[in-house]
C-alpha cells in the first residue's frame, strides 16, 4: 500500500477492483437501528470539523 503524509494509506489497485467487484448486496442479516440506537451515535472525531460549514462573512 502506499502512504500519504505518512498518516494516511491508499488502497491498492487489487483492494478496489475487489470491492467494485462485490456481487452481494443482500444486508438482510444486518440488525436495524433504532431511533434511539441512532441518537446515541456520535462522530468518531468530533474535534475535526469536517462536518461543520465555516461562515465566511462578506462586507
Amino acid at each position: 500500500m502506499k502512504t500519504i503524509e505518512s498518516k494516511y494509506t491508499v488502497m491498492s489497485d487489487e483492494r478496489i477492483a475487489e470491492l467494485q467487484n462485490f456481487k452481494t448486496k443482500d444486508f438482510a442479516d444486518c440488525p436495524v437501528q433504532t431511533e434511539e440506537q441512532l441518537q446515541e451515535f456520535k462522530p468518531k472525531y468530533p474535534d475535526a470539523g469536517l462536518y461543520k460549514p465555516v461562515q465566511v462573512r462578506l462586507d
